[in-house]
């Protein structure tokens, strides 16, 4: 169960990371 619980709550994380990104890719152009 921990497993489990570890996934979903890093999946929301990795969520915002990809926005950051995608954030930074725009400001970048």
């Amino acid at each position: 169960k921990y497993r489990i619980d570890y996934l979903e709550t890093s999946a929301p994380v990795a969520k915002m990371k990809k926005v950051r990104v995608v954030i930074s890719l725009a400001v970048m152009k």
